[in-house]
């Protein structure tokens, strides 16, 4: 998406990865950042209200957060499930919600939502 010149309003729940992520793009001074857990309904609600005062109007919504645990599910703890269940589902769940009542708001005409799935997601 930078590279084709959209400004990106980047996440992550990790800082420094944050950091370098946007380093990498193309015009980096032109895109946000902003650390959240998405797994927190409180975050993602924090997020969007910030977003819509100091961001431009998000019209494409790109979900990709996920994590694994390494383990066969007989190895697996339900606190080990749950962690990956409120990161790859609750969180995509939750900023699709948000993002998508922002840009509804917003009055976005061709909004789009990309859901990114992989062994971690």
């Amino acid at each position: 998406f930078a590279k084709e010149g959209a400004t990106v309003i980047a996440t992550d729940n990790n800082e420094s990865a944050l950091k370098e992520t946007i380093q990498m793009m193309p015009d980096a001074d032109k895109h946000f950042s902003h650390v959240i857990d998405v797994s927190q309904s409180e975050s993602v609600a924090s997020f969007v209200q910030k977003i819509s005062k100091e961001c431009p109007t998000p019209d494409v919504l790109v979900n990709c957060a996920g994590i694994t645990r390494d383990c066969l599910m007989v190895k697996m703890t339900e606190t080990m499930f749950d962690d990956v269940i409120k990161v790859n589902l609750k969180g995509t769940y939750l900023m699709t919600q948000a993002v998508t009542k922002l840009m509804m708001e917003k009055q976005v005409q061709s909004g789009s939502v990309v859901n990114i799935s992989s062994v971690s997601a």
